[in-house]
């Protein structure tokens, strides 16, 4: 089993540090990850995409880019909708940022407008909408209280003991956000991390 997670947005909203993270989480949870990015030169405004392909440690990752139909595809600003919109799939979950996004052009009952923006400013700066995202997707990775396999959406519980199961526990993001994060800002992407949890786990969003 292959999961495949693309992350979109600008330059400047944290995409290949949500992606990094993702990463490191997946490979403390020793699962086979590879991480692929893509961005243009300028710091600001020019598009900006993680790759994230996550594999059971027996599997092997053939390519590190997802052209088409990923499982999870998150988007933080418009020109990366209107760039990756063509590649969603019926079983893709969509997660756009509701203040960033217009997703009207498009219809597709797995899209979710959440409140990304929205949050990171209660907490203080909307810098750390990336991690609040991260939050909500650790909920959805979390096998306590969710599974996810390759057909997904197409599977029930009981039946979930069939497949092959990943799981990256939100101890394992939160660690990675201990590593990673500078001192100053490791407080604040915890309370980040924490909110975009608790707003997925408040959610009914079937993987």
């Amino acid at each position: 089993m292959v999961i495949q997670i693309k992350i979109a947005g600008i330059g400047g909203q944290g995409v290949q540090f949500a992606g990094k993270l993702l990463a490191h989480a997946a490979f403390s949870a020793d699962l086979n990850v590879s991480q692929a990015v893509k961005y243009e030169p300028s710091t600001k405004g020019g598009l900006t995409v993680a790759d994230l392909t996550i594999a059971k440690d027996d599997e092997e990752i053939v390519y590190p880019f997802i052209e088409n139909e990923p499982d999870i595809l998150v988007i933080f600003a418009q020109r990366a909708w209107d760039e990756y919109k063509g590649i969603i799939g019926g079983n893709t979950l969509v997660l756009v940022d509701d203040s960033q996004v217009d997703t009207s052009d498009m219809s597709h009952d797995r899209i979710y407008r959440l409140p990304f923006s929205k949050v990171a400013l209660q907490i203080g700066s909307e810098n750390v909408m990336n991690v609040v995202a991260l939050g909500f997707i650790s909920e959805l990775l979390d096998l306590e209280g969710n599974y996810i396999t390759k057909g997904i959406g197409t599977s029930n519980p009981e039946e979930a003991e069939e497949h092959t199961l990943l799981e990256i526990t939100p101890e394992l993001f939160e660690e990675s956000l201990v590593h990673d994060s500078p001192a100053r800002f490791r407080e604040k992407n915890l309370e980040a991390f924490k909110k975009g949890y608790e707003l997925s786990a408040s959610m009914d969003i079937a993987t």
